[in-house]
Formats: structure tokens, sequence, C-alpha cells
């Protein structure tokens, strides 16, 4: 299917920008009753307008890549309004709070940042309504041929034709030596050769060639063709019938390099805001989680000998094992410690183990893998390292959970998929979510899979 129409980007940024500045200036001057010549700081307020610029423009083009896709939801610009907010605000604060020499009024600063917040709002969502009833009056129409007699020339035709944003008039050319008849005006089975008369009588704006169904020479031949006559040319590989979904292409030298089983968190802005969430995320965990920890080490000290933390090998990103942290949940013992999984009313768990293990508090430690990078805060549970073999000769696919770092929650716990993998299904229905969450990956979904760990019910399924 054609793409999302966009606003152009350009346009969506320079329209924040004049927001942004009347903002500044209205604090600057009204608010704060400064100038720029007469302030203390003499253009210190000029320069702090032009780190504001610089700040927003490398937010919307480096991290959320911002433009208005016209035919979704207004809910999706304001998720992204909130991406670049949260940024905005924290790379802000970073220099308020932490330069000794940062001169700013912090009232300019956070006052016009919390109602640039607030405007920025409705404001696109007018935007948004106006570039959507321009889009009402006047529609793209394309003219397209698909060449082809492969089943996914229907295919094809059927995902042009639902596709919202551009109005497609579709004409399907069946080239065959055998055929040569004229169905009706947008069907046609023909032989190949006459395809020119074709676009004598039309005027096309793209061409869609499979190059399954024709020979090389035969697509050189149309390729020509649709140079001479001035049309935009598609080409539909054979290899999309090999890959299921995910892919990219990239040229070397000119050769194209197709990627398959391409994730969302192979985009470096992802990753990087994704590790950028978990460490916040962490820190602020670990601070606000400090006298709950500790009282559990108390507890755990008072009730049983042994050591605080069950300290194991486990297998994350990219295979390599790293030692995890958690809070110690069994009588202290070295046997069966790798090769036995924790079973309903196992005798080795504590009173107080099961307590932890019911409420996740015995993962709170692994918060420090994830300041130390072993870890993220959401992700595939991370398994031991003979369970990691095991398994791996078991599934299909189940390697490709590697591509990202293991989390302290996941999509397959809070579905109720934690605990044993006994069984096929247990197996298989936790490798599904977890490959889930690889290809469908958002910012948001990590909020949402917190918020069931610790108020979803499904979640203490299989807790033991």
């Amino acid at each position: 299917m054609a793409k999302l129409k966009h606003a152009p980007a350009i346009r969506i940024i320079l329209f924040d920008l004049l927001l942004l500045n009347l903002i500044n200036v209205f604090f600057v001057f009204v608010i704060k009753k400064y100038s720029f010549r007469t302030s203390p700081g003499g253009d210190n307020y000029t320069l702090l307008l032009i780190l504001f610029n610089l700040l927003w423009v490398m937010l919307n083009t480096l991290i959320t890549q911002y433009s208005m896709e016209i035919n979704k939801g207004i809910l999706q610009e304001i998720k992204k309004i909130f991406i670049n907010i949260i940024l905005f605000t924290g790379v802000v604060s970073i220099f308020a709070f932490y330069f000794k020499s940062f001169m700013y009024s912090r009232l300019i600063i956070f006052g016009s940042i919390i109602t640039f917040f607030i405007l920025l709002i409705p404001s696109h969502f007018l935007l948004w309504k106006f570039l959507k009833w321009i889009d009402k009056k006047n529609p793209q129409k394309r003219k397209i041929l698909i060449v082809g007699h492969d089943p996914g020339t229907f295919e094809l035709s059927n995902a042009l034709s639902a596709n919202p944003d551009i109005q497609y008039d579709i004409m399907i050319y069946i080239g065959s030596q055998i055929l040569e008849r004229q169905i009706d005006d947008k069907f046609i089975v023909g032989h190949l050769s006459k395809i020119k008369d074709l676009f004598e009588n039309n005027n096309f704006d793209e061409i869609f060639i499979h190059v399954s169904t024709f020979s090389v020479e035969e697509i050189r031949e149309l390729i020509e063709i649709a140079d001479f006559y001035g049309t935009r040319i598609r080409i539909i590989p054979e290899f999309f019938k090999l890959v299921e979904h995910n892919f990219k292409i990239n040229l070397i030298e000119n050769i194209p390099i197709i990627h398959i089983n391409e994730i969302p968190l192979d985009k470096y802005y992802n990753s990087l805001y994704k590790r950028l969430f978990d460490l916040a995320f962490s820190i602020i965990a670990l601070l606000l989680l400090s006298p709950l920890m500790m009282l559990i080490c108390i507890l755990i000290k008072l009730t049983t000998r042994g050591p605080l933390f069950y300290i194991v090998e486990r297998v994350g990103r990219k295979g390599e094992i790293f030692k995890l942290y958690k809070f110690r949940t069994m009588y202290h013992t070295e046997e069966n410690i790798e090769t036995l999984s924790t079973s309903k009313n196992d005798s080795r768990v504590t009173r107080l183990g099961r307590f932890l293990r019911k409420y996740n508090l015995d993962e709170l430690p692994q918060f420090y893998n994830v300041l130390r990078g072993d870890m993220s805060v959401v992700g595939p549970r991370p398994h031991r390292v003979y369970l990691d073999k095991k398994l791996q000769d078991q599934l299909n696919k189940y390697m490709i959970r590697h591509y990202v770092k293991p989390g302290i929650t996941g999509w397959a716990q809070v579905n109720g998929w934690r605990g044993p993998t006994d069984t096929i299904e247990q197996k298989n229905q936790r490798l599904a979510h977890d490959l889930w969450y690889l290809n469908n990956w958002t910012f948001w979904m990590d909020i949402k899979i917190i918020f069931f760990t610790l108020f979803g019910k499904k979640v203490h399924k299989n807790a033991f």
C-alpha cells in the first residue's frame, strides 16, 4: 500500500517554531518585564531563543521525525507532541539544574515550555482539521497500470484501492502470448507486444511490473516503453513471497541489499529513546523504591541464612551472557540452581520468597542491570543458558528475540505466559508474544506493559 500522506515536515516545524517564539517573547517582555536590550544578561534571552529553536528542530528531525499524518487520528499527533515535549523539557532541565552558569529565569524557561505544550495540542488539532479539509477539496488521483499475471497483481490492486489517502484509477494488463482479448476497460488480457498501444491512449502516472511474470528481456522492454512515455516505474520483486514481513532494501554501491526481519528498534532514534527512558525510569525506580528494597533485605536476613541476592547467568542481547540480580527467594543451596525450574508449591521457595515472587518484588534489583546496560525495563524475559539453548533447538525463530535487550517485564508476562515452559503451548505462546512485541514496538506499548505489570491480573498467573 502507498505510504500515508504527510503534511511537509518543514511546514509543521516552522508552525511550531512560530508558536514557541511568540510564547517566549511574551514571557520575556510581559511576564518577566525584560527586554532583550535592557535585561541584565544583555542578549542572553536571544541566545536562549536560539537554543530553544535549535533543540526543537533537532528533536523533530532526528528523534521523532515529526510530520503530520493526515489520514490518522489526532491522537497520533498528540503522542508525538508528548514525546517531543518530554525530551525537550529533559534536555532543558539538565542545563537549568546542573550548570551553575545557567543565568536564565526558571519562570521564563518552564513557564514558556508549559504554555507551549498547552497551546501546541489545540493548535495542531486546528492545523490537522484544516489539512484534512484541504485534502478533501483537492483529492489526489493517480492513473496506474499493473502488468503481470501473478496473484500478487490482484493483491496490489486491492491494496491500492483500499488506500484512503489517494484515489487510484487502476488498469490491469495481463501479458500473455496465448490469450488476447479485452474483458473490460480496466482488466485486459493481451500480448505484451501490444502494450504500447495502451500507453498511446492513456496517460499513466505509474506502472507496476511483476518480475516473476516476465523474462529479463520483456522487463527491459517494458521499462523502455515506460521511459519513452515518461511514466514512473515500480518493480515488484519476486522475493516478497519469501519474506513474511519487516524488511527493507538498502543500496551498497548500487547493489540492492534486502534486510529481513527489520524491527522498529533497529532504528537508532528508537533505540536511543528507549535507552534514555530505561535510564530515567530505573534511576527514579531505584530512588523511590530504595526504602522498600532495604526492608526486603532486612526481612531476608531475618528469615533465612545466606546471601541477599541471587546472582545468576542469563542470555542477553546477541546471545551475550550477563549476571542477573534478584532478591534471593529460596533456601540457600548449590543444588539444581541452573537446571531445575521452579514449580508450583516448590519446597525450595521460602515463605517470604513466595510473597516476593507473587508481586514481582524479587525482580527489583534488575533495575541495576538496566543501568548497566544488560537489560531494558521492557523486553523478552532473559532465560537461563541451558534453557535458552534448549528452546533454540525446539522453536523456529527463537533466536530473533535476542535482537533486543531482555526486559524486567514483557508482553508475554503481562498476558499470562510467565513461569514454566513445560508444554509446547507454553513455549510457543511465550515466543509468539515476544516476537509480536519486537515487530510492533512503540514507546506507548512499553508504557502499556509497565501499567499492566503493576495493575494487570494476568501478570500474576503462574507466579510461584
